[in-house]
């Protein structure tokens, strides 16, 4: 997983490098973000056939969200392939995952074709009822699902 931080490399964002949708000067972004330089865009999430639908792709979730919280990243960012909208709407319910565009934009220069929408999933400062809530909606589940599994501990050491 690649992961864009604006906090340890100011730069654009893959969707905004790419012009699909200029993110900061979309007003529904501004009033979600918590900090514009303390964002992460988690992008080219690529999975081998063998290894799609084991734990390997959360776990790397997992250490995504583990490496956001130890650098004061407050929100991530990303986009999602139209057609799996239904599916990331059915889990909006529980990772308080909230919609910044309204429709798709076209990201032809990736996929010929291929539309996507952006999303936003707030962290939250340490401490801010959008961190406890991160903790509950993402975070612990995760986590939990691990344990339940009996694997070793998912936290880098």
């Amino acid at each position: 997983m690649r992961t864009i931080s604006l906090r340890s490399a100011p730069q654009k964002l893959e969707m905004e490098m790419e012009k699909w949708f200029d993110l900061r000067q979309n007003e529904k972004f501004s009033s979600m973000v918590t900090h514009p330089d303390n964002i992460a865009e988690p992008s080219r999430v690529v999975a081998d056939r063998s290894i799609r639908g084991s734990n390997l792709v959360p776990l790397m979730y997992l250490h995504s969200l583990e490496w956001f919280q130890e650098n004061d990243i407050y929100d991530f960012v990303g986009m999602v392939n139209s057609e799996a909208k239904p599916l990331m709407q059915h889990y909006t319910k529980w990772a308080n995952c909230e919609w910044i565009t309204d429709k798709p934009f076209n990201v032809d220069s990736f996929v010929k074709g291929r539309t996507a929408e952006a999303c936003i999933i707030k962290i939250g400062k340490e401490g801010t009822k959008e961190h406890s809530n991160f903790l509950k909606s993402n975070y612990a589940p995760a986590f939990a699902a691990y344990t339940f599994l009996g694997l070793k501990n998912p936290l880098p050491t």
